[in-house]
């Protein structure tokens, strides 16, 4: 009888860390708290809007040129983003985009012809950020809201895996004007 209370003491603690996982991505169990693993500075890995790669666009239009014909605009832009996270309830981003845009004429009078614009440009956001949760069917700690103290903008996302060597955030909304929704995927590694 002693085994089977004693399996039964361990099923249950089993049961019980396994619920104090957040995120379905989460670990298994953490002696980290969530906040300590969420304050870190991070890069972005992958970041996608609506399964479109946000971190790498190449993008090829067809122009008109009137004494050239037919040209190729090749936009190749690279965008690194930053994530700074304070245990104190701060926040910062750092937008980089880096990239060219080159101009081609094939087979043209002009098909040597060959431009090059260079882009380097970046934005920053600061403000505070929060744990959400514990409403219907979210559990507490399981969203992450980010408030931008210049727009007075705030933005919630999931927190679908949080570890202490990823953040996996996602989330979903509708623009202002439109009838379908948006989807925000972005996951974050530490930064080196």
């Amino acid at each position: 009888m002693k085994i089977w209370s004693r399996i039964a003491i361990l099923l249950f603690i089993l049961i019980g860390l396994n619920s104090c996982r957040k995120g379905p991505e989460d670990p298994f169990f953490s002696f980290i708290t969530r906040k300590n693993r969420l304050a870190n500075e991070w890069k972005a890995a992958t970041y996608t809007i609506n399964d479109l790669d946000q971190l790498l666009k190449i993008e090829k239009d067809t122009l008109f040129d009137e004494i050239c014909g037919n040209q190729f605009l090749i936009d190749s832009v690279s965008l690194d983003y930053y994530f700074t996270i304070d245990k104190d309830g701060e926040y910062n981003t750092l937008k980089q985009y880096l990239g060219k845009k080159i101009a081609t004429a094939p087979g043209s009078p002009c098909s040597d012809l060959e431009y090059t614009i260079n882009i380097d440009s970046s934005s920053t956001k600061k403000g505070f950020w929060n744990f959400t949760g514990g409403v219907g069917n979210t559990a507490n700690r399981e969203q992450l809201f980010l408030y931008e103290e210049e727009t007075g903008i705030g933005v919630l996302w999931d927190i679908i895996g949080l570890r202490t060597d990823e953040l996996h955030l996602s989330r979903k909304y509708i623009k202002v004007g439109e009838s379908t929704f948006t989807y925000e995927d972005l996951i974050l590694v530490p930064k080196d």
